[in-house]
């Protein structure tokens, strides 16, 4: 059987039953209208008993837009292994999932080793230097997969491939390639090298035709970060041990002033320097991303930019459909709600319109702030603890959001209200995991919990502020004050769609956080 026929053999509906299982994949709430390879490319391997396919699929679902997925594809008459990542079996064929297949780690090694440049449509780059003296030994797969997958080899190369792909640049690659190559922050995973693959295609203008190559990235190599954890694991497990600590005192009747002190002598006993010193790692490696965004030497139009009026339109279109979307989404939830919830839900529900016009206002005000290049996605998994500091991973932006949107500059206050988001959600998870092995004591507790995170808060910002003031990173205090608001509401939102979808348990967490908002920011 031929090479595209042998592909083409896989049933859609054995696609679409394997992409709906995975972690990786988008689209999982959408209805297939039609899938179809747009790129195959076979890879040369030395192993006659397994076949392998670098494929582009192109997916067209009954509702929005197409998206394109890479899936490397593998084929073996053998038996495979129970934990390879099946596709479709035919006959004597069975079709996987190539990551499995130790023979695709060891090409897309190789490739960017040797700077494979193929006339079938595959291309390397790579830096040297990094992998002059290597030769492959072993691969291992990581199992914590999320919006892409990844590979590591000899415990020294991190490749991480590229499941939802576009033409557009991909915006890890972009950000992480200029702060390797052009600045000299190094709190970052440093880029190694990059692989891509294409075909030519034939373009209609309604003049004439015309072919066009279309380049998809599609891997990228990266140092290997050793480390002990993330930032979440960190300040999760810190939250739960204060959360812990807490039952150790008398908690009866307290005042707030007492309670903000009985926080601040276990924060200051218990956890002392190390944990603020942790804190302020974190605030200072943030600062200092943001720092070498801004001050791109060679295009400074491009990385630095005051805030024009796309980057106003983008904000304000987007926060309006994203609180439209969720109050449908929670109306259909209604009934599922607790009864503190559907109180939250039902604030947000009757406040809307006045919401979208303040924040209109707000993000309409002159700003003398510079819009720069963000991390986009930003919180507390997004950082590894080495021992000594943080650094910081995943560049690509929110999965969910259009490619332009990934690609668009924003003010840095963004990038650090999903921080100060992710330290809430730290400290309401544990607050929840402990309301399962004590059923009422979030009641008991909850004062406490929203103390910790507006210390922790505190201190983070502080140090933050420090590092950046005086540049164009951030305005007056006034300025500052009201553009972090606004992106601190628009991360809830935007988190509380996250958790309708994937973890309805959870929407306690970002609705309490924009009934702290409507109480604080909103009132009459």
């Amino acid at each position: 059987m031929e090479v595209m026929e042998m592909i083409n053999a896989i049933p859609q509906e054995a696609i679409e039953k394997y992409l709906k299982q995975t972690r990786w994949f988008g689209g999982k709430g959408r209805d297939f209208l039609k899938s179809e390879f747009e790129i195959i490319i076979p890879c040369i391997t030395n192993d006659n008993k397994e076949n392998i396919w670098l494929t582009i699929l192109n997916i067209n679902y009954q509702q929005g837009d197409a998206e394109k997925y890479f899936l490397p594809i593998a084929s073996t008459s053998q038996i495979i292994p129970a934990n390879y990542s099946k596709i479709y079996c035919h006959d004597e064929d069975c079709f996987y999932d190539a990551l499995y297949s130790e023979n695709f780690r060891k090409f897309i090694f190789d490739a960017l080793k040797n700077n494979l440049n193929s006339l079938n449509g595959i291309s390397a780059v790579s830096q040297q230097q990094y992998f002059k003296n290597a030769e492959y030994k072993s691969s291992v797969i990581f199992n914590a997969e999320q919006s892409n997958s990844s590979f590591l080899v000899n415990d020294s190369f991190f490749f991480k491939v590229f499941r939802k792909i576009s033409k557009e640049e991909n915006t890890d690659f972009e950000i992480l390639k200029y702060l390797s190559l052009e600045t000299e922050f190094r709190k970052i995973p440093v880029y190694y090298g990059s692989l891509e693959i294409s075909s030519e295609k034939t373009y209609d203008n309604g003049i004439d035709s015309f072919l066009k190559k279309d380049l998809y990235l599609v891997a990228m190599a990266l140092e290997k970060i050793d480390n002990s954890g993330s930032a979440w694991d960190i300040f999760y497990h810190s939250a739960k041990n204060f959360l812990g600590l807490l039952l150790n005192e008398n908690l009866n009747t307290l005042s707030t002033p007492e309670v903000h002190e009985i926080v601040e002598k276990i924060l200051s006993n218990s956890f002392g320097i190390d944990f603020f010193n942790k804190i302020e790692k974190l605030a200072n490696a943030t600062s200092q991303m943001h720092l070498a965004l801004l001050s791109n030497p060679k295009n400074a139009i491009e990385f630095k930019k005051e805030l024009l009026e796309d980057n106003r339109k983008l904000l304000e279109q987007d926060l309006e459909k994203l609180i439209s979307n969720r109050i449908e989404s929670l109306n259909k939830l209604e009934d599922k709600l607790s009864q503190t919830d559907l109180i939250y839900f039902k604030r947000l529900e009757e406040n809307k319109d006045k919401i979208i016009s303040m924040m209109h206002t707000v993000i309409r005000n002159a700003y003398n702030v510079s819009c720069i290049r963000i991390h986009g996605d930003y919180h507390l998994g997004q950082a590894l603890w080495t021992g000594n500091d943080f650094v910081i991973l995943d560049f690509e932006g929110e999965p969910d959001k259009p490619h332009v949107y990934r690609r668009s500059k924003f003010p840095c206050l963004k990038d650090v209200a999903g921080i100060i988001r992710s330290f809430h959600y730290a400290i309401y998870a544990a607050l929840f995991d402990m309301e399962k092995e004590s059923p009422g004591i979030k009641d008991v507790l909850e004062s406490f919990a929203k103390k910790w995170f507006e210390i922790i808060s505190e201190v983070f910002l502080k140090n933050y502020y420090a590092e950046v003031k005086g540049t164009d990173l951030i305005g007056n205090e006034i300025q500052t004050k009201q553009l972090f608001e606004f992106f601190l509401f628009e991360k809830a939102i935007y988190e509380l769609g996250y958790e309708i979808n994937n973890r309805p348990e959870w929407i306690a967490i970002p609705l309490k956080g924009i009934n702290y908002l409507l109480e604080t920011q909103f009132n009459d």
